[in-house]
């Protein structure tokens, strides 16, 4: 009996062991999004998105699609400002 107690018992621990430095990390990049849209409501398509982050200069560019989105990826942690230009 103890055999079949103990098998499991180590599997499930051997599993945790394992399973927590996966669960342990964590994404070191964000992908800020949005929707450009006027004051009417309606969406701006074709504009120029820019992010800056304040410590680094770093600039990205992105071109807001035919909807009128938006979207940054793999953008470290950090303050940015954001200026839109047509």
């Amino acid at each position: 009996m103890g055999s079949q107690f103990t098998t499991p018992a180590a599997l499930i621990l051997l599993l945790a062991i394992s399973a927590a430095p996966i669960m342990a990390q964590s994404s070191g990049t964000g992908a800020p999004a949005g929707t450009l849209t006027d004051p009417s409501g309606a969406v701006v398509p074709k504009v120029t998105v820019t992010l800056t982050n304040n410590d680094t200069g770093q600039v990205r560019t992105v071109l807001t699609g035919a909807d009128g989105t938006h979207r940054f990826s793999l953008i470290p942690p950090g303050t940015y400002k954001v200026r839109f230009t047509d």
